[in-house]
C-alpha cells in the first residue's frame, strides 16, 4: 500500500485485508479527486472499490447460506472465509 502526501497511513486494527484495501482505494481516490475532480484514475479506483464491496457482500451471503464444507465443492467455505476475514 502506498501513501500520498497529507494522507494518514494508519488504519484501524479491526479491518480485514479486504476492508483495508477498499478503504485505501476510496481514500486515495478522494485525494486524487481533491486535486483534479475529473481524474479518470480516481474514478476507476472508486469503481474497483465498489466492485470489491459487491463481491464481498455476495461472498458473505454465500457464506451465511451454507453451514457445512460438503455443501460446496473443494472446501469453498473456508476459502471464502479466508478472503473475507484475512487479517
Amino acid at each position: 500500500m502506498t501513501t500520498m502526501d497529507n494522507e494518514d497511513p494508519a488504519l484501524p486494527d479491526d479491518l480485514s485485508v479486504l476492508d483495508a484495501c477498499m478503504t485505501c482505494l476510496s481514500d486515495d481516490a478522494a485525494l486524487l479527486h481533491s486535486k483534479n475532480p475529473e481524474d479518470e484514475v480516481a474514478d476507476n479506483m472508486l469503481k474497483a472499490e465498489e466492485l470489491m464491496r459487491e463481491m464481498a457482500d455476495l461472498l458473505a451471503a454465500v457464506l451465511g447460506s451454507f453451514t457445512r464444507d460438503d455443501d460446496l465443492p473443494d472446501n469453498l467455505l473456508p476459502r471464502i472465509h479466508a478472503v473475507l476475514y484475512r487479517t
